[in-house]
């Protein structure tokens, strides 16, 4: 923690003191490595059975909104006040996880797959828990 304030030493302050961001890169990394992996199943399909430009805004969408609420501003105030993590809870429950459901990432998945990881794919779909 800051000596001087109440925030952690990862929080990025505007001026004035107030936080802004909260620094995690290691969620970033993930995001943005789920991005890349998106878009290389985007790229492999598009040219063989088509891919839906509207899924493909949809997942974007719903991802720029996890990091918003993961690493953004409500991230950052959820240090000082409990209504910005309640902000975060309902970001990602009722628009990012919905939004990257609707970009059918298993669908693509499976598409973009090779014939054996497709089968394994699959068989790991359809197990039981």
């Amino acid at each position: 923690m800051n000596s001087s304030t109440a925030y952690p030493d990862d929080v990025i302050l505007v001026p004035g003191g107030y936080p802004f961001w909260q620094e995690n890169l290691f969620l970033a990394a993930n995001i943005v490595v789920i991005g890349v992996l998106y878009a290389w199943g985007v790229l492999r399909v598009r040219h063989t059975t088509g891919w839906k430009g509207a899924a493909t805004v949809s997942f974007y969408s719903g991802l720029g909104t996890l990091l918003f609420a993961a690493i953004g501003p409500p991230m950052a105030w959820a240090h000082v006040f409990f209504w910005p993590h309640m902000v975060q809870h309902l970001l990602i429950m009722m628009i990012a996880v919905p939004l990257m459901v609707l970009g059918n990432p298993i669908t693509l998945a499976i598409r973009a797959s090779s014939p054996t990881l497709r089968r394994s794919l699959v068989q790991v779909l359809r197990s039981r828990p």
